[in-house]
């Protein structure tokens, strides 16, 4: 071979060289792109499924999560059932809590042998009581009386159950809310001289200032969130006013207006002694209690048994209870507390109870961790800005801003339905928390607008009560009802004569035949010509028979009307035959043919 072609084969051996060395460089950058874009991709999704399905932080306890950071549970969770306790405890003796005399009134109420010591030492009983107030309804010795007397009194057999279908709960509930006589219902006067003993226990309430009740956790020995509360108490408040209120409309009846004051005391210390951080059960309790109070002491006003010193006495006591079981409170500590428990230490319950609600991608979520972090800082969020709405005092204000905030939080949960939102919560854990919180227990600070919707109305009614005093004592003094409410100026605050929903606006008053009109214009600050709530007053005038059917609030007024009627029905019970055709609907002809 010439060198020529040495040269050549040399040169050509020499570019495939070089040709393998920059592919094989080629090669090596390659794979190592590849694999960094690989470990990318790679740690990227693990970091993605990380994100969902790792586990999440551990809840750290601070203000913005756990609201306090004492006291502790030993293993270091905050322990929000002491703190309550400890909150509600404060000061406490069986000295002055208001609960004891309730308790040795209607002992033993619903409780378990066990749960009954321990309610002893809880409330520093020292010793068990005896056996306490019986209702009626729960009293098969005086039913059967009622159910003899009346069959003597219509010259029936009412315990002919293929005829009647008697009950004596009848009489019983028209006693309880109209004025009745011993001889009316000789049975009822019976069980209301039996029952003395405890209603006169009630009576001890007196001087009382607190209102400290255990826990269901503590009555049963067992941990329960704080949202399940005990229902032992709330029987025995109702029992206990329900059998006051029975002998209050006897009094009134025969005319005993002390001694029917005597123990209307009671039944509005039972309303008004509530404890420190009031529950949600408490706050619907005792509005609804002291309704039913205030309509008794409506009667006793109404009745024209009442002297001037007396009036006097009811004036003072009014004026120097404590105000009405406030929604701020409930909302700020009790519900809040119950709200953040419930989402740290029992989200399996508040899962539990969503699924049911949710459909499609937002229940999957409830599957997925979640950061109780963030759960927990939307609760406190959304209890503050609730509690910022429940302390403005003015209505007309504070209904603007329950508009606003009923709209912010319906936004806030339907926000939850938009596909980017559930991107967010699927990829993210603390996005996860907050739907978390938006679905549960974040919702529960919607009731606090409720609740002081309740205690507003409250209020109202008991400044009508107030003012009605002073116009009873007006009467009392002068002959006759006044002319206007300007009138009332030296027996009572003339702020109190302003009405609570229309700003600046006095309450309407009117004198009427025998009596007179008094009532506020509630929700609408719209004037309706006196139309109650209950529909028996339309046009401030009662009327036969309520109306049925749907109503709306802000169309109706609180009324108060003088004279009350006394609608006390003792007649004699139908038989099954003439019930059917009472309600049986009318009968209607068919077309016959041609």
């Amino acid at each position: 071979m010439n060198s020529v072609a040495k040269i050549g084969v040399i040169c050509s051996n020499s570019k495939t060289s070089a040709t393998l060395a920059n592919e094989t460089d080629m090669s090596r950058k390659r794979k190592t792109y590849l694999t960094i874009i690989g470990g990318g991709l790679l740690l990227f999704v693990g970091m993605l499924a990380w994100s969902i399905f790792g586990p999440s932080r551990a809840i750290v306890v601070s203000q913005e999560t756990t609201f306090f950071v004492e006291p502790l549970t030993s293993d270091g969770r905050v322990d929000y059932a002491r703190h309550l306790r400890e909150l509600r405890n404060e000061g406490v003796t069986p000295q002055n809590n208001a609960a004891v005399p309730i308790v040795l009134a209607t002992w033993p109420g619903k409780l378990e042998l066990d749960q009954q010591r321990r309610l002893c030492e809880s409330l520093g009983i020292d010793n068990v009581p005896t056996a306490g107030l019986t209702e009626i309804q729960d009293s098969p010795r005086h039913q059967q009386w009622i159910t003899e007397w009346a069959s003597a009194q219509w010259q029936v057999d009412l315990e002919d159950a293929a005829t009647y279908d008697f009950n004596p709960d009848f009489y019983v509930s028209d006693a309880t809310y109209y004025p009745w006589r011993r001889e009316q219902i000789p049975p009822l006067a019976q069980w209301v001289d039996d029952q003395q003993p405890y209603l006169d226990r009630l009576h001890d309430l007196e001087g009382r200032e607190y209102f400290y009740w255990p826990s269901k956790s503590q009555l049963q020995a067992k941990d329960f969130p704080l949202y399940e509360e005990d229902s032992d108490w709330p029987l025995r408040l109702r029992a206990a006013i329900r059998g006051l209120c029975l002998r209050v409309n006897m009094h009134i009846g025969e005319g005993d207006a002390a001694s029917a004051w005597s123990d209307l005391k009671a039944c509005w210390l039972i309303c008004r002694i509530g404890p420190r951080a009031p529950s949600e059960l408490d706050l619907t309790l005792r509005f609804a209690l002291e309704a039913v109070v205030t309509i008794r002491t409506h009667y006793l006003l109404s009745s024209d048994h009442c002297d001037e010193a007396l009036l006097t006495e009811i004036a003072d006591f009014l004026q120097q209870l404590p105000p009405p079981t406030s929604a701020v409170d409930a909302a700020d500590n009790s519900s809040r507390f119950a709200s953040l428990e419930g989402a740290a230490y029992h989200p399996a319950q508040a899962i539990a109870g969503l699924e049911g609600q949710l459909e499609g991608w937002q229940k999957r979520l409830t599957h997925l961790p979640y950061d109780r972090n963030s759960t927990l800082q939307r609760i406190n969020q959304s209890y503050d800005d609730v509690v910022a709405v429940l302390k403005i005092q003015d209505y007309q204000q504070f209904a603007a801003a329950t508009s606003f905030w009923e709209e912010d939080a319906h936004v806030r949960f339907s926000s939850w339905s938009d596909k980017q939102a559930l991107l967010a919560a699927t990829l993210s854990q603390s996005a996860r928390g907050v739907f978390i919180a938006d679905m549960t227990y974040a919702g529960w600070a919607n009731q606090g607008v409720k609740w002081k919707e309740k205690e507003n109305r409250c209020r109202q009614e008991f400044r009508l009560l107030q003012v009605a005093v002073a116009i009873v004592q007006y009467k009392t003094i002068h002959g006759a009802y006044p002319a206007a409410l300007d009138d009332l100026a030296d027996v009572i605050e003339p702020e109190l004569t302003q009405d609570l929903y229309y700003s600046g606006q006095p309450l309407v008053y009117q004198r009427r035949d025998l009596g007179f009109l008094l009532y506020s214009v509630y929700l609408g600050s719209t004037d309706n010509g006196g139309d109650s709530l209950t529909l028996d007053v339309i046009d401030g005038e009662w009327v036969a028979g309520n109306e049925t059917g749907p109503f709306i609030e802000e169309n109706l007024d609180l009324v108060v009307r003088y004279p009350m009627p006394n609608g006390l029905k003792l007649e004699k019970p139908l038989t099954k035959q003439e019930l059917n055709h009472l309600f049986m609907p009318p009968a209607i002809e068919m077309p016959t043919a041609n």
